[in-house]
């Protein structure tokens, strides 16, 4: 009976303690607190573990614990960049694609700087930096420019993207 009592009080004590981690960022500590009632303190913890702490199991789970709680888009894009840098491109394109059906335009120009950068599959690229710059994303056009000029040696189309891009006020930078 006696290791049973301990038994419970190490495991309670292991899931309630706070993650010394967070010390270093004051919000998190309340953060914390609220997290599994409320999506944007999972949100922003996921932030902090990602981004600042990088305990990506950890941001895993504070994201998908927002996802459950509010289907926001920052979440799914977040998720799927989170994926996309851990290599686990299936899982990125899986969120990613979340994000694009509640019309994120984040994870519509992410999945196609993916399949352009990680997975050189041009066709799947353009597909979804046009669906990007029908969104209104101005680097989109930009970077589909640069696809077309520097992949393809496609300088018609590379032209037609560059202008679309200053058109929608994209300066960008050198070519």
């Amino acid at each position: 009976m006696k290791q049973i009592l301990l038994t419970i009080l190490l495991l309670s004590t292991m899931l309630f303690a706070n993650d010394a981690r967070l010390d270093n960022y004051p919000q998190a500590l309340k953060w914390e607190k609220d997290a599994n009632s409320n999506p944007d303190s999972a949100f922003n913890l996921g932030i902090i573990y990602h981004k600042n702490i990088k305990d990506y199991e950890k941001a895993i789970y504070w994201y998908e614990k927002a996802y459950s709680l509010d289907k926001g888009s920052d979440v799914v894009s977040n998720l799927g960049f989170l994926y996309d840098d851990l290599k686990n491109y299936e899982k990125a394109i899986k969120w990613y694609q979340i994000g694009i059906e509640q019309n994120d335009t984040d994870s519509t120009f992410n999945l196609a700087l993916l399949y352009e950068e990680k997975l050189k599959d041009y066709p799947n690229a353009i597909k979804y930096y046009e669906k990007a710059i029908s969104m209104g994303d101005k680097g989109a056009a930009f970077n589909l420019a640069i696809l077309y000029k520097n992949n393809l040696k496609d300088y018609p189309n590379a032209i037609k993207y560059y202008t679309k891009a200053y058109e929608m006020g994209e300066m960008g930078g050198g070519v």
